[in-house]
């Protein structure tokens, strides 16, 4: 499973993960199963996400929206404690600069530097979850640019040797 803020390398990971032969991505990046549609979907409709006409080894999927909730990274164990997890990261500096180039080219205006950094991350990348109650809905700019505190959830349940950190410069 690979998790990261948008603009952080995810969809290049998640087209790497599915050219592979032995891999069955999702069918979409964020199937939003473990922080929003546990609520309302099965198990099964989870597993429907992934293509079963091969024997794959691995199933696997990608998201922008499992970082944010603390209780998302203990769905994911109870599920699997065996998953592991590639957490996308990017200098923040960095980070910042490509969601504002983002948000530039989507035309969108900001009153000031404060005001940029205090805007939800989903209203600039488009994310929103319709009808979510989860935290990432309220995430801002800034807030996001701190993974740490968001990988701290994860290390609560996964041992370190099941997640690997992904630096979008190392690509």
């Amino acid at each position: 499973m690979c998790i990261g803020v948008g603009r952080s390398g995810t969809t290049w990971i998640y087209k790497l993960l599915d050219s592979h032969k032995d891999i069955s991505m999702a069918l979409g990046k964020d199937t939003n199963y473990f922080n929003n549609f546990y609520r309302t979907h099965s198990i099964d409709w989870y597993h429907k996400q992934f293509s079963t006409q091969k024997n794959y080894k691995i199933f696997g999927e990608v998201s922008n929206n499992y970082y944010f909730n603390e209780g998302i990274a203990e769905r994911i164990f109870k599920y699997n404690p065996k998953t592991k997890l590639i957490f996308c990261i990017r200098e923040p500096l960095d980070l910042l600069l490509t969601i504002k180039s983002f948000a530039d080219r989507r035309s969108l205006k900001f009153h000031s530097v404060e005001d940029f950094l205090q805007t939800p991350i989903v209203n600039i990348m488009g994310q929103a979850i319709p009808n979510s109650e989860e935290s990432r809905d309220a995430t801002t700019v800034f807030q996001s640019l701190f993974f740490d505190s968001y990988l701290i959830n994860f290390l609560k349940f996964f041992p370190k040797e099941n997640i690997y950190l992904f630096k979008y410069e190392d690509l």
